[in-house]
This record gives structure tokens, sequence and C-alpha cells, in this order.
């Protein structure tokens, strides 16, 4: 696949709508096909529940959150990042897009493109939508204060708050479906996101569209990490415990 130059990237679109429902939509000239990309998101009062949001019990004996819970807002660096709370855990709602040294941006001029991605210091559309990539170490002090990387015991307690039939740290828990954006994911894998993580592909490198791949600040040994990954096509929020700490992830930061 050839690079795509940033001439062209043909379209760049930002409509802010009523209930201040906000559209992101690019299309990128790919060799002989177009990309067009939708992302959506939605602050509309709607969307904010009551205070008195019930839990339910689903069939599938898994825990299902009648509204998405809204916590506080975050401002951070030039942005403001909203939060959502799942169970006892408050976490961002987007992944983060914070300048630390060992954190990169994918080029525009590299989007979709599975084979060669360029990394640059600088931010990026790309960035502004599917966040920052971090090395492990530039990810263990890139969330603001009050707020840290999630260790892998706060991972899997997300994953059996939404599943509780998974056993403790499952390799495999399948709670993908319900932690996917809506929109974002390639040919039509899009989750309902039930509870407003709204998990991204951001790849880890190369892929996006394809991988979720976020840290935990929990070692293996002195040059890997655990780290949590969602594949665009396998069931589950994988576990790993491998991954060298140079890799570049995603951070979603949880609250103290």
């Amino acid at each position: 696949m050839a690079l795509v130059s940033s001439e062209r990237l043909q379209h760049r679109k930002i409509a802010l709508t009523a209930g201040l429902t906000l559209t992101l939509t690019f299309i990128l000239s790919c060799g002989e096909h177009d990309l067009e990309e939708s992302l959506y998101f939605s602050s509309s009062s709607e969307d904010i529940p009551s205070s008195s949001s019930n839990v339910v019990m689903g069939s599938s004996s898994s825990f299902h959150q009648t509204d998405i819970i809204l916590g506080p807002s975050v401002p951070y660096g030039d942005e403001n990042y909203e939060t959502v709370v799942i169970g006892t855990q408050t976490w961002f709602k987007r992944n983060l897009n914070y300048a630390v040294e060992g954190s990169k941006c994918i080029d525009d001029a590299t989007f979709y493109n599975d084979m060669v991605v360029l990394l640059v210091d600088e931010n990026s559309f790309i960035c502004d939508i599917y966040g920052r990539l971090y090395t492990w170490e530039a990810a263990m002090t890139a969330c603001p204060e009050g707020w840290h990387l999630p260790s892998d015991v706060e991972w899997d307690a997300l994953v059996r708050y939404l599943n509780p039939s998974c056993s403790i740290f499952e390799s495999s828990c399948l709670v993908d479906k319900i932690l996917k954006a809506t929109r974002g994911w390639e040919n039509n894998t899009n989750g309902s996101d039930d509870y407003g993580f709204a998990a991204l592909p951001a790849g880890a490198g190369k892929s996006i569209g394809e991988i979720a791949s976020w840290w935990s600040s929990t070692e293996k040994d002195s040059n890997r990490a655990y780290n949590r990954e969602i594949l665009r096509s396998y069931g589950g929020l994988y576990r790993y415990d491998g991954n060298s700490k140079n890799i570049m992830m995603s951070v979603r930061c949880v609250k103290d």
C-alpha cells in the first residue's frame, strides 16, 4: 500500500449540531479507494443520567447499567476529558492525548497504512481522535494529578464487573462489544458502548481501526509489562503479559 501524502487528506469536517453533538468526518484517498471515517460523540442532556441510575442483572449474568453514568470533567493540558463511572471505578471516557517524552502521534500522511506508519512528536488530527501512543515508561507518568495508569488488578476489576462469570485474570473475557465505540472500527465491527467507555482502535504503531491496546502499570519483569487489547475480528478483552515496554500503546486514566 502506498503512503498517503498530506495533500491527499482531502476532507476534514467538524460539525457542531443541536444538542452539542460532535461529528468528525474525514476522507483519505489511499490507492484506488477512499476511506471515510465518521466518529460520533454526544454530550446532549439526553445522555446525562440522573443520580438514581439503576443496575440490573442481565440474562447472561452480566451487570448492565441502565444509563451511562458521567463523572466530573477533567481539564488537562489544552483539552477537557469527560469521565465515566463503571462500577466503583471512574475512567477517562477517551484515550489520553497529552504530550510527554516517550509519546507519539501517528502522522496523518500514513493513516490507515498497515505496513508503514510514521510516528511523530507533534500533535496530529489522528491523535485528536484516537489519542497519543506511549511507551510504558511514558504511560506511567502521563495521567494528571488524582488519576493514574490502571494496574492489571484494576483492569481485571473492570472486566469482572462487566462480566462476573469471568475468572480472575482471565486471558480473554467477552466484554469487548459493550466497551467498543459505536463507530470507528473497520468492517462494521463496532460495539454498543453500553458504559460510555467508547474504546477506539488506535493500534500499537500500526493497524488503526483494528486493534485497541492499553498499558497497565503492572510489570511482568524489567523489560515487559501487562496490557489489555481488543481486536477487531476476535471477541474478548485480551490480557497480555509479554509485550516489550518500548511498544507504543494507548493510555486510559483511572481515578485514584
